[in-house]
């Protein structure tokens, strides 16, 4: 193999082209490929930060559900605590209401009842002495209300 004027000719035109491609057609190339590859680059950080900030929200919005959630089952269970009392206050002041009547009742019952006894009682005795007047022929007057009491139980 020689040698010649022509190898060399080629050679320095191959050096020029790929200096003249690399200035004209290379360099840009990369540096549009560099610029994309940035943009790419901050594009998925800041997807990546994003969605990590979606992350800490979606967990921040848990947390205060269930926060929310425990705070409503404790009003929950104070309003039903609170109902439970009310209800047994209220039935205890309708129990000691219907007993104070209940005993006031029984006390007016009895009053009148001690009543009719002593008005039975009277009558009794009004119509045993006017039947031990008419048949002995003669006013008679029984002055023992025991008698008759025991006599009417």
């Amino acid at each position: 193999m020689e040698f010649n004027a022509t190898f060399i000719v080629s050679a320095i035109s191959f050096v020029i082209f790929t200096v003249i491609m690399n200035a004209v057609f290379y360099r840009p190339i990369e540096r549009i490929v560099n610029e994309r590859q940035k943009f790419i680059d901050d594009a998925y950080s800041d997807a990546k930060n994003s969605n990590e900030k979606a992350d800490g929200l979606i967990q921040d919005k848990e947390y205060r559900l269930a926060e929310t959630d425990k705070t409503t089952k404790n009003i929950m269970t104070e309003i039903v605590t609170s109902a439970n009392k009310m209800r047994d206050e209220k039935i205890s002041e309708a129990r000691n209401s219907a007993k104070s009547r209940i005993d006031e009742a029984k006390l007016s019952l009895s009053h009148e009842k001690n009543n009719m006894t002593d008005r039975i009682n009277a009558v009794t005795v009004e119509l045993a002495e006017s039947i031990s007047s008419k048949i002995l022929g003669e006013n008679v007057k029984i002055s023992d209300g025991e008698l008759i009491s025991r006599v009417i139980k």
